[in-house]
């Protein structure tokens, strides 16, 4: 038996009505709008509920519990009171590669060596039109060109 719940149950009034002291091998509550709405003991529940004359003052708090309210995270903001704010490092990247051409050599057709077995055939590996190109430190600097000319005539008003 490892949970224990000490509950102090209320009437509509808030009027202690009575005190639920249970030990469970595990407990389930359910929560709505930050209110306990339920209670579920599974396994070896031994408990009861006592009127509030019945249940001396000393049990009436878990044992070594102590509360320590001023502690208490009331937001995500909290958990970094009083650190200073971390320094976060620009991340930079590997370099590009340069330009390394084509993926495919261009081979004709009648000179490349298939295997029978293969079910590739020579136009698959040819270089298409439309294959994506790799980002290489020429297409970044032309890039980088074309965003300088935007930036100017933005600039210039034109």
């Amino acid at each position: 038996k490892n949970a224990q719940v000490i509950y102090y149950s209320r009437d509509d009034n808030e009027k202690l009505v009575g005190i639920n002291n249970t030990v469970s091998s595990s407990i389930q509550m359910y929560l709505e709008e930050q209110q306990i709405t339920g209670i579920r003991f599974i396994k070896k529940a031994d408990g009861k509920v006592y009127p509030p004359s019945m249940l001396p003052e000393n049990a009436r708090l878990l044992p070594g519990f102590q509360w320590r309210g001023e502690e208490r995270l009331y937001s995500v903001e909290d958990l970094f009171k009083g650190k200073p704010a971390p320094v976060l490092p620009k991340i930079t990247g590997i370099p590009l590669p340069k330009d390394e051409g084509e993926f495919f050599i261009d081979v004709p057709e009648e000179e490349m060596e298939l295997p029978e077995e293969s079910k590739l055939s020579p136009k698959d590996l040819q270089n298409r039109p439309d294959d994506p190109k790799p980002e290489t430190l020429e297409s970044e600097a032309k890039r980088d060109s074309i965003q300088q000319k935007v930036n100017d005539s933005i600039q210039s008003g034109n």
